[in-house]
């Protein structure tokens, strides 16, 4: 008989890893793989937005303050940074079972995503 296929689960984009940790330590005694979705922040007018037009994304304020303070034409490089930050996290500390990097509009920057993750 065959067996049924686990089932595999996306997130909305994650930014606050502490409060995603708690997430998974919840969703953990469930059967299924979580991914942890990856949106690429391209400037602070980006992130504000997000927090208050897209349902279930919080972008914590120091994220926010660090896309801010980025000197002008260096917002694509910090968002690089921040993902990779995340995505090396998540990987280091088993937080989540992977990654689906999101980089909207600018998909052919993920490699760049991958370094600065260290991958």
């Amino acid at each position: 008989m065959p067996t049924e296929p686990e089932p595999k689960f996306q997130t909305q984009a994650v930014y606050d890893l502490d409060a995603f940790r708690s997430f998974m330590d919840y969703a953990g005694k469930f059967d299924g793989k979580i991914l942890a979705g990856i949106v690429l922040l391209t400037s602070s007018r980006m992130a504000t937005y997000m927090n208050q037009h897209v349902a279930g994304i919080y972008v914590p304020d120091n994220l926010v303050a660090e896309m801010a303070g980025t000197p002008k034409g260096g917002a694509l490089q910090k968002g690089f940074e921040i993902a990779g930050r995340m995505i090396r996290r998540i990987k280091e500390e088993g937080i989540a079972h992977g990654v689906h990097i999101m980089a909207i509009g600018k998909e052919t920057v993920v490699p760049d995503i991958l370094q600065a993750a260290n991958l």
